[in-house]
């Protein structure tokens, strides 16, 4: 986020944190991270035991996700 006087923009990286936050809790441990296929993801093991998955893509295109237990 940027401030200049009474200006705010909000750039990309504002809007994947406040994504993430809703789903990451505060004690969260990241337990994996890569890039697949352009597609880049990161996952997290909550406090209480859940997991929660964060991916990003840029080019637009139709991925097929699985949750592996």
């Amino acid at each position: 986020m940027t401030v200049a006087g009474d200006s705010v923009s909000r750039n990309p990286a504002y809007y994947i944190i406040a994504h993430a936050s809703k789903f990451v809790e505060p004690g969260s441990v990241r337990i994996d991270s890569n890039i697949f296929e352009g597609l880049h993801n990161v996952a997290f093991l909550r406090p209480d035991g859940k997991k929660s998955a964060n991916c990003a893509e840029r080019r637009q295109r139709t991925y097929q996700l699985s949750n592996r237990r």
